[in-house]
């Protein structure tokens, strides 16, 4: 499987090789929503290692997360994105889905 997909499209009379990014996939969750809201409501963040108190889950990978800026700053390092945008910038190239719990 290669990162970047690529097709041909005809258009006025000419082949055209137009290249698509890859596709993103969906981590599995559970099949109830009230296991979902379990799932983030007691599971703890993947940057900081806390229980949230606002969590969301991304649903590319499944990782908890804190919205906004995690409250107690891991390492005392200044943290310019919200947590939610940090995470989908570095772990999944900038795209991202996150389900507010």
């Amino acid at each position: 499987f290669e990162s970047v997909t690529t097709f041909t499209l005809r258009f006025s009379r000419k082949n055209r090789s137009v290249s698509l990014p890859p596709l993103l996939t969906f981590h599995e969750m559970p099949h109830a929503f009230t296991d979902l809201y379990t799932l983030g409501s007691k599971g703890v963040c993947a940057r900081c290692h806390s229980v949230p108190s606002s969590p969301g889950i991304c649903l590319l990978c499944g990782e908890t997360l804190c919205l906004g800026k995690c409250a107690p700053n891991p390492g005392g390092v200044q943290q310019f994105d919200g947590t939610c945008t940090e995470h989908c910038r570095l772990q999944h190239a900038a795209c991202g889905v996150i389900l507010v719990v």
